[in-house]
């Protein structure tokens, strides 16, 4: 992944902080993603076996 690979060194405490707010941000985005798709399946699931 590039974010894991991009030089830091250059950044200000200000835009660390920024960086780790946006990060922050687009895990809680993937991680309810991820819990929708698990939903979604559950239901998907419980639906067919009836």
């Amino acid at each position: 992944m590039a974010l894991a690979r991009q030089d830091l060194d250059p950044l200000s405490v200000a835009e660390l902080e920024a960086r780790i707010a946006a990060l922050e941000a687009e895990i809680a985005r993937t991680a309810a993603k991820r819990e929708a798709a698990v939903n979604h399946r559950a239901t998907a699931d419980a639906l067919f076996r009836r």
